[in-house]
């Protein structure tokens, strides 16, 4: 019996996401990150109304890669993939800045 291997299928272009789009901004009180193109982000939660991001998942280094964001016509690139270990703030895991957004 003869194995037959498949060649690699194209390579899934990396997510978008809000660390590398030139549109997302830190709204002016820094709590919250919003689209200066003006569109809406998802909030989690069954009523949630869409607007803009705690600014708590940019602290923790969460990922950033929106559904929104994937196919969106004004994701405007400036960088590259911001890899995970460099994300958040430096000593987010031994200091809380939440302190200063509540």
């Amino acid at each position: 019996m003869t194995q037959r291997f498949m060649a690699p299928g194209p390579k899934k272009p990396p997510k978008r996401s809000l660390y590398q789009c030139a549109h997302a901004k830190v709204t002016t009180d820094g709590k919250r990150i919003s689209c200066d193109k003006g569109h809406l982000f998802p909030r989690p939660g069954p009523a949630a109304a869409p607007k803009t991001l705690d600014i708590r998942s940019l602290i923790k280094g969460k990922p950033m890669e929106l559904t929104i964001c994937q196919s969106c016509r004004d994701y405007d690139e400036m960088g590259p993939p911001v890899p995970p270990g460099e994300r958040g703030y430096i000593g987010a895991k031994d200091w809380n800045p939440l302190w200063e957004i509540n």
